[in-house]
């Protein structure tokens, strides 16, 4: 099966207004009106509700991406496992409300976008779940000895074509997402004394996916040990300089130890890191699943991290 390179979880967006604070942010800050500060927060207010959506449905995937695999494997006549029915998670039709209908603010384009991208989407997880659901079925009760594996080799191509979709898919609406809501986080906090922190923090997390796809592409032959290395002390570097940023006006806001604690959860994550560079990549070793799967985790301490700073 494709393996899952998207992260498990993705940050939300800013939903705090802006305004008031114990540091002035210039003339941007000046320029933004109230009109400006509702389309941005209808925008932030939308993508949330996408992101808790896709959340969601990465969820019900991690749960059952075994169990997916299992039934693909034995319902297309290959090694034969010991099948079961999925986990559900009831969730996952309750977060997909309201996503057919973008906020007018929201660019023509991106609004067309959305609407379609979301609509695909939902299809084609919601069939890959029955498709799963019909050769469970098949499999149990053996309908496989009637037509030579036909009917479940044609499912098994199915769900792993979905399957495909729907990773590709989450992440480029996540890539969307961080565009389009970018200039609207900007808006809101334009004067909100803890700006400059949050954006600091927001560009940690990008640097650290893109260190998490530079490990996981060394599997793949796709990178050298030198770029690997120069990815990790790149981002050791920022992580040094940005976690001794900003004291005063943490303090001045309560927010220090939040912060600490964002930087703490990075700091962790390069252990792992490096201890992987130093075992694995310069010994010129694949990088186990565990390894993939701890990254995975750490960078979802990082995210917590960063939402509790928000909360």
């Amino acid at each position: 099966m494709k393996k899952i390179l998207l992260l498990a979880l993705s940050v939300a967006a800013l939903t705090a207004c802006g305004g008031g604070g114990n540091k002035a942010s210039g003339d941007k800050a000046e320029k933004v009106t109230d009109k400006q500060r509702e389309q941005a927060s209808q925008i932030i207010s939308y993508t949330n509700d996408i992101i808790d959506y896709l959340n969601e449905t990465g969820s019900w995937m991690r749960s059952n991406d075994s169990r997916l695999e299992e039934l693909v494997e034995t319902g297309s006549g290959g090694r034969w496992s010991n099948i079961m029915p999925f986990i559900p998670n009831p969730s996952v039709d309750h977060k997909d409300k309201g996503l057919d209908t973008p906020p007018s603010a929201m660019e023509k384009e991106d609004q067309t976008y959305f609407k379609e991208t979301i609509a695909e989407y939902r299809k084609t997880f919601k069939q890959m779940q029955e498709d799963g659901q019909t050769l469970f079925k098949y499999i149990r009760n053996q309908d496989y000895k009637d037509d030579d594996y036909a009917k479940g080799k044609e499912l098994s191509d199915k769900i792993l074509a979905a399957q495909e979709y729907v990773t590709d898919t989450k992440k480029a609406m996540y890539d969307k997402i961080d565009e389009v809501t970018y200039e609207a986080e900007y808006i809101i906090l334009s004067d909100h004394p803890l700006r400059d922190p949050i954006f600091t923090m927001k560009d940690e997390m990008v640097n650290f996916e893109n260190l998490y796809s530079t490990f996981v592409l060394y599997n793949d032959k796709e990178t050298t040990v030198e770029q690997v290395d120069s990815a990790y002390q790149a981002i050791f570097a920022n992580v040094e300089k940005n976690k001794a940023l900003y004291a005063e006006i943490l303090e001045e806001n309560g927010v220090k130890s939040d912060y600490d604690d964002f930087y703490e959860s990075c700091d962790d994550a390069l252990d792992t890191y490096r201890f992987s560079f130093r075992t694995y990549v310069k010994q010129n070793r694949e990088i186990p699943e565990s390894e993939i799967r701890t990254f995975t985790s750490n960078y979802n301490h990082i995210i917590g991290a960063y939402n509790s700073f928000n909360d």
